[in-house]
């Protein structure tokens, strides 16, 4: 979810498909959180393997690893990409963490809510990217968290300090060392259910995996992005394997990566107007659960539709305010500390 600069992206769709993806995630958590299950979830009933949540992650961790590892082929400096990832990533999950605890929680609980909070255990799961440690809420629906879908965070960050020391280890001038990291990922994904065991099960080989297929792009895959037949036919594989079990997310990491970025690398036109817009997808992303779940215990009766406009709207409305309160600050920070690029620099 990384890689936005202060300034519009207006040669690229990367600002519309963050978008996008984030309100996938509203798509597919809306009936989830309202059923207990994904009995009512469009792709899980289509495909039978995965639902609009886990593509739309899987996708923000294929954009992100292609703007990161172009972030540090651009700038291979420690500090600077450390302290660019950290402001981008803490400051609007702090916030949104601190929301979650102590406006959305006490709404949430039984009495005597702050007589269980655990400030060592809370303070220790925000600095970690975690999500919020607090006491019990929603106990009266499904899935009682109070923000399920911070759990992808800590991941993303994770492959960041990845990048930072395959750069200072290796460099990406061997690039074929980061397409060996995208092969070992997938192959322990594909034989976890044969020989791993559930060995392999963490969230970090399936996002790892679509990660460095993001960065495997930047590195390989330009000259070819522009192909609008190949995104075609690109989109046509991953559609037949989404059906198999085993090879959806291998698919996903291949054919719609491909397709997605090739997408992402247009220049816009029909969208160039959207792409002016600031980006709120972090935001949107952050705060749909919690907004989802209050929703749910406010209006027990309300439909599957309406509960995904609402949703939709207060996300849009709420990473906006993130956008300009937070996020948009501590870019700023970002663009003020960057160095000045080398005469042999890329831009």
């Amino acid at each position: 979810m990384d890689g936005q600069n202060l300034a519009p992206q207006t040669g690229n769709n990367f600002n519309l498909l963050r978008f996008v993806f984030a309100s996938m995630v509203i798509l597919s958590h809306c009936p989830e959180l309202q059923h207990g299950n994904r009995s009512r979830e469009f792709l899980s009933n289509v495909f039978g393997t995965i639902s609009f949540g886990q593509l739309a992650v899987s996708s923000f961790f294929l954009l992100s690893g292609y703007l990161i590892v172009k972030s540090w082929d651009h700038n291979p400096r420690i500090v600077s990409y450390l302290r660019n990832r950290v402001l981008r990533i803490y400051p609007a999950f702090i916030v949104t963490t601190l929301v979650c605890a102590f406006v959305v929680g006490p709404m949430a609980s039984e009495p005597h809510y702050f007589r269980h909070f655990y400030w060592d255990d809370f303070l220790t799961d925000m600095t970690l990217l975690q999500s919020p440690a607090i006491p019990p809420v929603f106990q009266e629906t499904f899935y009682p968290l109070v923000n399920g879908a911070m759990w992808s965070i800590e991941y993303e960050f994770k492959c960041y300090l990845l990048v930072a020391l395959f750069g200072l280890a290796i460099g990406f001038q061997n690039r074929v060392y980061w397409l060996v990291c995208f092969l070992a990922f997938t192959t322990m994904f594909l034989i976890d259910p044969y020989v791993g065991h559930g060995t392999f099960h963490d969230p970090i080989v399936r996002l790892g995996m679509m990660f460095t297929a993001g960065g495997c792009y930047f590195l390989y895959g330009r000259p070819f992005l522009d192909k609008q037949r190949w995104m075609v036919v690109a989109l046509m594989l991953w559609a037949l394997l989404m059906f198999n079990r085993t090879l959806a997310q291998p698919a996903v990491a291949i054919f719609w990566g491909y397709a997605i970025l090739s997408f992402a690398n247009r220049p816009a036109r029909l969208f160039a107007w959207f792409n002016k817009l600031p980006d709120i997808s972090y935001g949107v992303y952050l705060y749909a659960w919690p907004i989802t779940k209050l929703l749910i215990e406010w209006q027990p009766e309300v439909g599957r539709l309406s509960l995904i406009v609402q949703t939709w709207l207060w996300s849009i409305l709420a990473g906006t305010l993130s956008w300009y309160l937070i996020e948009k600050r501590f870019i700023t920070m970002k663009a003020h500390a960057a160095p000045r690029p080398l005469v042999n620099q890329p831009a």
